[in-house]
Protein backbone atom coordinates (compact mmCIF):
# COMPACT_ATOMS: atom_id res chain seq x y z
CA UNK A 1 0.00 0.00 0.00
CA UNK A 2 2.23 2.89 -1.41
CA UNK A 3 0.38 5.95 0.03
CA UNK A 4 0.41 3.95 3.53
CA UNK A 5 -2.57 4.23 5.96
CA UNK A 6 -4.72 3.06 9.35
CA UNK A 7 -6.03 0.17 10.98
CA UNK A 8 -8.67 0.54 14.56
CA UNK A 9 -8.89 -2.80 16.71
CA UNK A 10 -12.04 -3.20 18.57
CA UNK A 11 -12.21 -6.61 20.52
CA UNK A 12 -13.89 -10.09 18.39
CA UNK A 13 -14.61 -7.84 15.64
CA UNK A 14 -12.52 -7.22 11.89
CA UNK A 15 -10.56 -4.39 11.74
CA UNK A 16 -11.42 -1.68 9.82
CA UNK A 17 -9.62 0.65 7.74
CA UNK A 18 -9.40 4.92 8.76
CA UNK A 19 -9.06 7.57 6.87
CA UNK A 20 -6.90 9.75 6.44
CA UNK A 21 -8.62 13.01 8.10
CA UNK A 22 -9.97 10.87 10.66
CA UNK A 23 -6.77 9.66 12.21
CA UNK A 24 -5.76 11.25 15.57
CA UNK A 25 -3.16 14.55 16.07
CA UNK A 26 -1.59 12.32 18.90
CA UNK A 27 -0.61 8.53 19.08
CA UNK A 28 -3.55 6.49 20.31
CA UNK A 29 -7.35 5.51 20.02
CA UNK A 30 -6.32 1.49 19.33
CA UNK A 31 -4.93 2.17 15.75
CA UNK A 32 -2.01 0.74 13.79
CA UNK A 33 -0.73 3.94 11.48
CA UNK A 34 1.50 2.72 8.25
CA UNK A 35 3.21 5.50 7.34
CA UNK A 36 5.40 6.22 4.65
CA UNK A 37 8.81 7.17 5.76
CA UNK A 38 8.83 10.41 3.04
CA UNK A 39 5.01 11.18 4.42
CA UNK A 40 6.22 10.84 8.20
CA UNK A 41 7.12 14.30 8.63
CA UNK A 42 3.66 14.83 8.19
CA UNK A 43 2.88 13.22 11.92
CA UNK A 44 4.19 16.01 13.66
CA UNK A 45 4.21 13.17 16.92
CA UNK A 46 6.24 11.08 15.37
CA UNK A 47 8.96 13.01 16.15
CA UNK A 48 8.15 13.25 19.83
CA UNK A 49 8.09 9.66 20.83
CA UNK A 50 11.76 9.46 21.36
CA UNK A 51 15.27 11.78 20.58
CA UNK A 52 15.96 9.32 17.88
CA UNK A 53 12.72 8.82 16.29
CA UNK A 54 13.54 11.65 14.14
CA UNK A 55 16.13 9.01 12.76
CA UNK A 56 13.42 7.14 11.57
CA UNK A 57 12.44 9.27 9.10
CA UNK A 58 15.98 9.29 6.84
CA UNK A 59 15.59 5.42 6.89
CA UNK A 60 18.93 5.78 8.74
CA UNK A 61 20.47 1.89 9.53
CA UNK A 62 21.18 2.40 13.53
CA UNK A 63 20.36 -0.27 15.33
CA UNK A 64 17.50 0.52 17.84
CA UNK A 65 15.89 -1.83 20.63
CA UNK A 66 14.92 0.87 23.25
CA UNK A 67 11.68 0.61 26.18
CA UNK A 68 10.78 4.15 26.84
CA UNK A 69 7.71 4.34 29.58
CA UNK A 70 4.55 3.86 27.04
CA UNK A 71 5.90 1.96 24.38
CA UNK A 72 8.44 0.17 22.97
CA UNK A 73 10.20 1.55 19.62
CA UNK A 74 12.85 -1.06 17.38
CA UNK A 75 13.98 -0.58 13.75
CA UNK A 76 14.89 -3.66 12.14
CA UNK A 77 16.05 -4.37 8.49
CA UNK A 78 14.05 -6.51 6.39
CA UNK A 79 14.47 -8.45 3.36
CA UNK A 80 14.21 -7.51 0.44
CA UNK A 81 14.09 -8.94 -3.28
CA UNK A 82 17.91 -9.93 -4.87
CA UNK A 83 18.71 -7.96 -7.25
CA UNK A 84 17.90 -10.08 -10.89
CA UNK A 85 17.43 -13.53 -8.22
CA UNK A 86 13.58 -13.15 -7.51
CA UNK A 87 12.00 -13.31 -4.33
CA UNK A 88 14.24 -13.97 -1.52
CA UNK A 89 12.35 -16.30 -0.86
CA UNK A 90 13.06 -18.60 -4.01
CA UNK A 91 16.07 -20.67 -3.42
CA UNK A 92 18.04 -21.64 -6.54
CA UNK A 93 20.36 -24.70 -6.52
CA UNK A 94 22.86 -25.31 -3.64
CA UNK A 95 25.37 -22.98 -4.04
CA UNK A 96 24.83 -21.48 -7.76
CA UNK A 97 24.10 -18.36 -6.25
CA UNK A 98 27.31 -17.92 -4.07
CA UNK A 99 29.65 -18.97 -6.58
CA UNK A 100 32.69 -16.57 -7.07
CA UNK A 101 34.58 -14.21 -5.11
CA UNK A 102 31.84 -11.16 -4.80
CA UNK A 103 28.40 -12.50 -4.15
CA UNK A 104 25.64 -10.15 -4.13
CA UNK A 105 24.84 -8.50 -1.17
CA UNK A 106 21.71 -9.19 0.81
CA UNK A 107 19.28 -6.56 -0.20
CA UNK A 108 17.33 -5.07 3.00
CA UNK A 109 15.12 -2.21 3.91
CA UNK A 110 14.71 -0.66 7.58
CA UNK A 111 11.74 -0.54 9.08
CA UNK A 112 10.96 0.99 12.39
CA UNK A 113 8.49 -0.57 14.51
CA UNK A 114 6.72 1.32 17.65
CA UNK A 115 4.04 -0.79 19.40
CA UNK A 116 2.36 1.46 22.81
CA UNK A 117 -0.51 1.05 25.15
CA UNK A 118 -3.35 1.52 22.62
CA UNK A 119 -1.38 2.30 19.20
CA UNK A 120 0.85 0.63 16.61
CA UNK A 121 3.37 2.56 14.34
CA UNK A 122 5.20 0.89 11.24
CA UNK A 123 7.63 3.45 9.12
CA UNK A 124 9.22 2.03 6.26
CA UNK A 125 10.73 3.70 2.85
CA UNK A 126 9.39 1.72 0.63
CA UNK A 127 6.45 -0.90 0.55
CA UNK A 128 7.39 -4.50 1.80
CA UNK A 129 6.09 -7.69 2.11
CA UNK A 130 5.98 -6.94 6.07
CA UNK A 131 3.56 -4.43 5.78
CA UNK A 132 1.56 -5.93 2.65
CA UNK A 133 1.00 -8.77 5.13
CA UNK A 134 -1.34 -7.17 7.08
CA UNK A 135 -2.97 -5.34 4.36
CA UNK A 136 -3.71 -8.52 2.37
CA UNK A 137 -4.97 -9.72 5.86
CA UNK A 138 -7.47 -6.82 6.46
CA UNK A 139 -8.74 -7.80 3.16
CA UNK A 140 -9.81 -10.93 3.59
CA UNK A 141 -11.36 -10.18 6.87
CA UNK A 142 -9.32 -12.48 8.28
CA UNK A 143 -7.42 -10.06 11.10
CA UNK A 144 -9.94 -10.19 14.70
CA UNK A 145 -7.96 -8.72 17.45
CA UNK A 146 -8.28 -5.97 20.28
CA UNK A 147 -5.10 -4.46 20.36
CA UNK A 148 -3.20 -2.79 17.08
CA UNK A 149 -0.07 -4.96 18.04
CA UNK A 150 -1.37 -7.49 16.62
CA UNK A 151 -1.03 -6.00 13.23
CA UNK A 152 2.77 -5.36 14.15
CA UNK A 153 3.17 -9.44 14.56
CA UNK A 154 1.23 -10.18 11.62
CA UNK A 155 4.57 -7.81 9.99
CA UNK A 156 7.01 -9.21 11.99
CA UNK A 157 5.88 -12.66 11.04
CA UNK A 158 6.53 -11.68 7.73
CA UNK A 159 9.83 -10.45 8.41
CA UNK A 160 10.60 -13.61 10.19
CA UNK A 161 9.81 -15.46 7.60
CA UNK A 162 12.15 -14.25 5.22
CA UNK A 163 14.98 -14.59 7.18
CA UNK A 164 13.88 -18.25 7.96
CA UNK A 165 13.80 -18.77 4.00
CA UNK A 166 17.43 -17.07 3.84
CA UNK A 167 18.61 -18.77 6.59
CA UNK A 168 17.69 -22.26 4.81
CA UNK A 169 19.18 -21.02 1.52
CA UNK A 170 22.49 -20.07 3.51
CA UNK A 171 22.49 -23.63 4.96
CA UNK A 172 22.02 -25.42 1.64
CA UNK A 173 24.62 -23.21 0.17
CA UNK A 174 27.41 -24.26 3.02
CA UNK A 175 26.22 -28.40 2.95
CA UNK A 176 26.75 -28.07 -1.14
CA UNK A 177 29.85 -26.46 -0.64
CA UNK A 178 31.02 -28.58 2.50
CA UNK A 179 30.03 -32.00 0.15
CA UNK A 180 32.16 -30.48 -2.89
CA UNK A 181 34.75 -30.05 -0.92
CA UNK A 182 35.08 -33.38 0.56
CA UNK A 183 35.00 -34.76 -3.20
CA UNK A 184 37.06 -31.79 -4.41
CA UNK A 185 35.27 -31.81 -7.73
CA UNK A 186 35.51 -27.98 -7.81
CA UNK A 187 38.39 -26.01 -8.46
CA UNK A 188 36.73 -23.30 -7.21
CA UNK A 189 36.07 -24.37 -4.35
CA UNK A 190 37.93 -21.78 -2.17
CA UNK A 191 36.27 -18.50 -3.54
CA UNK A 192 32.77 -20.61 -2.67
CA UNK A 193 33.69 -20.91 0.38
CA UNK A 194 35.08 -17.01 0.86
CA UNK A 195 31.20 -16.34 -0.94
CA UNK A 196 29.23 -18.48 1.62
CA UNK A 197 31.16 -17.11 4.58
CA UNK A 198 30.44 -13.37 3.34
CA UNK A 199 26.48 -13.99 2.58
CA UNK A 200 26.54 -15.54 6.66
CA UNK A 201 28.18 -12.25 7.97
CA UNK A 202 25.81 -10.10 6.28
CA UNK A 203 22.68 -11.79 6.84
CA UNK A 204 24.16 -12.48 10.61
CA UNK A 205 24.00 -8.57 10.60
CA UNK A 206 20.40 -8.41 9.93
CA UNK A 207 19.26 -11.20 11.79
CA UNK A 208 21.41 -10.37 14.98
CA UNK A 209 19.61 -6.89 15.88
CA UNK A 210 15.96 -8.31 15.05
CA UNK A 211 16.33 -10.78 17.62
CA UNK A 212 16.65 -8.38 20.43
CA UNK A 213 13.77 -6.39 19.34
CA UNK A 214 11.65 -9.29 19.32
CA UNK A 215 13.10 -9.78 22.87
CA UNK A 216 11.89 -6.79 23.93
CA UNK A 217 8.46 -7.02 22.19
CA UNK A 218 7.78 -10.35 23.69
CA UNK A 219 8.49 -8.83 26.94
CA UNK A 220 7.70 -5.59 26.83
CA UNK A 221 5.53 -3.83 28.98
CA UNK A 222 3.02 -2.16 26.35
CA UNK A 223 2.49 -5.05 24.60
CA UNK A 224 -0.72 -6.83 25.92
CA UNK A 225 -0.18 -9.83 28.24
CA UNK A 226 -2.52 -11.98 25.81
CA UNK A 227 0.00 -10.69 22.62
CA UNK A 228 3.25 -11.35 23.98
CA UNK A 229 3.12 -14.88 23.43
CA UNK A 230 2.86 -14.31 19.49
CA UNK A 231 5.81 -12.27 20.34
CA UNK A 232 7.91 -14.55 21.77
CA UNK A 233 7.56 -17.43 18.93
CA UNK A 234 8.54 -14.94 16.48
CA UNK A 235 12.06 -14.07 18.85
CA UNK A 236 12.72 -17.77 19.37
CA UNK A 237 12.15 -18.49 15.03
CA UNK A 238 14.64 -15.67 14.58
CA UNK A 239 17.15 -17.20 17.09
CA UNK A 240 16.66 -20.97 15.43
CA UNK A 241 17.78 -18.53 12.26
CA UNK A 242 20.57 -16.72 13.90
CA UNK A 243 21.69 -19.93 15.52
CA UNK A 244 21.43 -21.64 11.40
CA UNK A 245 24.02 -18.81 10.45
CA UNK A 246 26.49 -19.72 13.19
CA UNK A 247 26.53 -22.69 12.36
CA UNK A 248 26.96 -21.84 8.51
CA UNK A 249 30.08 -19.65 9.81
CA UNK A 250 31.20 -22.58 11.63
CA UNK A 251 31.02 -25.04 8.92
CA UNK A 252 32.45 -22.72 6.35
CA UNK A 253 35.62 -22.07 9.15
CA UNK A 254 35.92 -25.96 9.30
CA UNK A 255 35.58 -25.65 5.56
CA UNK A 256 38.84 -23.49 5.16
CA UNK A 257 40.87 -25.53 7.81
CA UNK A 258 40.01 -28.81 5.46
CA UNK A 259 40.60 -26.87 2.37
CA UNK A 260 44.20 -25.79 3.68
CA UNK A 261 44.91 -29.23 4.68
CA UNK A 262 43.61 -30.77 1.64
CA UNK A 263 45.70 -28.34 -0.26
CA UNK A 264 48.60 -29.38 2.10
CA UNK A 265 48.40 -32.87 1.89
CA UNK A 266 48.03 -32.81 -2.12
CA UNK A 267 51.62 -30.53 -2.05
CA UNK A 268 53.40 -33.48 0.10
CA UNK A 269 52.20 -35.78 -2.05
CA UNK A 270 53.42 -33.84 -5.59
CA UNK A 271 56.49 -33.51 -3.61
CA UNK A 272 56.67 -36.90 -2.49
CA UNK A 273 56.33 -37.88 -6.44
CA UNK A 274 59.20 -35.42 -7.16
CA UNK A 275 61.59 -36.54 -4.73
CA UNK A 276 61.14 -40.47 -5.81
CA UNK A 277 61.63 -39.71 -9.52
CA UNK A 278 65.00 -37.69 -8.41
CA UNK A 279 65.82 -40.64 -6.10
CA UNK A 280 65.40 -43.10 -8.70
CA UNK A 281 67.08 -41.17 -11.77
CA UNK A 282 70.30 -39.93 -9.34
CA UNK A 283 71.87 -43.57 -9.89
CA UNK A 284 71.37 -44.10 -13.55
CA UNK A 285 72.19 -40.10 -14.20
CA UNK A 286 75.54 -40.75 -11.89
CA UNK A 287 76.36 -44.00 -14.22
CA UNK A 288 75.92 -42.05 -17.25
CA UNK A 289 77.95 -38.76 -15.83
CA UNK A 290 80.91 -41.65 -15.26
CA UNK A 291 80.74 -43.15 -18.92
CA UNK A 292 80.30 -39.69 -20.09
CA UNK A 293 83.72 -38.17 -19.06
CA UNK A 294 85.86 -37.52 -21.97
CA UNK A 295 88.70 -39.64 -20.65
CA UNK A 296 89.82 -42.84 -21.60
CA UNK A 297 88.07 -46.19 -20.13
CA UNK A 298 88.66 -50.04 -20.46
CA UNK A 299 84.78 -49.98 -21.15
CA UNK A 300 85.18 -48.14 -24.15
CA UNK A 301 87.12 -50.62 -26.28
CA UNK A 302 84.85 -53.68 -24.85
CA UNK A 303 82.38 -55.25 -27.03
CA UNK A 304 80.00 -55.48 -24.03
CA UNK A 305 80.66 -52.19 -22.65
CA UNK A 306 77.27 -50.60 -24.05
CA UNK A 307 75.25 -53.42 -22.87
CA UNK A 308 77.23 -53.67 -18.88
CA UNK A 309 76.80 -49.68 -18.86
CA UNK A 310 72.58 -50.00 -19.78
CA UNK A 311 72.01 -53.37 -17.56
CA UNK A 312 74.08 -51.42 -14.02
CA UNK A 313 71.59 -48.28 -14.64
CA UNK A 314 69.32 -50.86 -14.66
CA UNK A 315 69.54 -52.76 -11.99
CA UNK A 316 70.36 -49.55 -9.93
CA UNK A 317 66.66 -48.32 -10.55
CA UNK A 318 65.63 -51.57 -9.65
CA UNK A 319 67.65 -51.73 -6.45
CA UNK A 320 66.39 -48.37 -5.65
CA UNK A 321 62.50 -48.91 -6.19
CA UNK A 322 63.09 -52.41 -3.88
CA UNK A 323 64.68 -50.54 -1.39
CA UNK A 324 61.57 -47.83 -1.35
CA UNK A 325 58.88 -49.80 -1.30
CA UNK A 326 60.29 -52.04 1.73
CA UNK A 327 60.76 -48.97 3.68
CA UNK A 328 56.72 -47.84 2.52
CA UNK A 329 57.69 -44.68 0.93
CA UNK A 330 56.96 -45.65 -2.77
Amino acid sequence: MSGGGALAFREGEPASAVAAGDRPPEPGGNLWVDVPRAAAGDAPWVRRLHPVTSSALTGERRHLAAVQPGYVHVRLDVLTDHPGQGPHGATPAAGAALRGPAPQRLARVALDLVVGRDFALTIAGTDIPATDAVWDGYAAGERRAGHPAFAVYQALAAVVDGYRREGLRLLAAAESVDQRLVRLSQRRILAEIVGVRRYAMDLRDIVAPAVDALRLLAHGDPVPEAERPYFGDLWRQAKEVLDGVEQARDTMAEAVEAYTSVQSTQMNRVMQVFTVVAVLFGPPTLVASIYGMNFHMPEYHWRLGYPWALGLMFVVTVAMVTYLRIKDWL
